[in-house]
């Protein structure tokens, strides 16, 4: 059986593709899936290592940085990110500190890609919308959304 150039040409196409599926399948999984054998909490109460961070954003989870002073507002915002990683666990992870001084305070997300986004201004419906527009992860609310 005699082999044309088109023939061959469409070969090495395909070699070229199925090659390059498996090698995004392994680029994705080394960079989703956790390094150490650490459980990641949904809520930690503790500031988190830099170690701690990456492991969290490498396991393609974002990340909610709370660092409050304790007042009310502090308060109900606490409560409002504790019920919407609760909604979401697998997905999200929160820090949430009582810091005690306004000059410490913080209220961002960290996304795996690294951006971080700021909270300060997001409303309780708008922080769905900032979250599926950013999260790699998207859990079912997010993608329904779109259809």
């Amino acid at each position: 059986m005699k082999m044309n150039r088109k023939t061959i040409f469409s070969l090495f196409v395909a070699v070229i593709m199925i090659t390059s599926a498996i090698g995004m399948v392994m680029n994705y999984n080394k960079y989703f899936t956790p390094t150490d054998n650490v459980q990641i909490k949904s809520v930690y109460e503790e500031l988190l290592t830099p170690q701690q961070e990456i492991s969290i954003l490498r396991s393609g989870m974002s990340l909610i940085v709370f660092l409050h002073t304790g007042d009310e507002d502090g308060l109900q915002k606490k409560a409002l990110y504790e019920n919407f990683v609760a909604r979401l666990k697998g997905f999200i992870v929160l820090e949430v500190v009582d810091v005690g001084q306004s000059n410490q305070t913080r209220d961002d997300m960290i996304v795996p890609s690294g951006d971080v986004i700021p909270l300060q201004n997001v409303t309780e419906e708008g922080l769905m919308d900032v979250f599926c527009r950013n999260s790699l992860l998207q859990p079912r609310e997010c993608i329904l959304r779109n259809v």
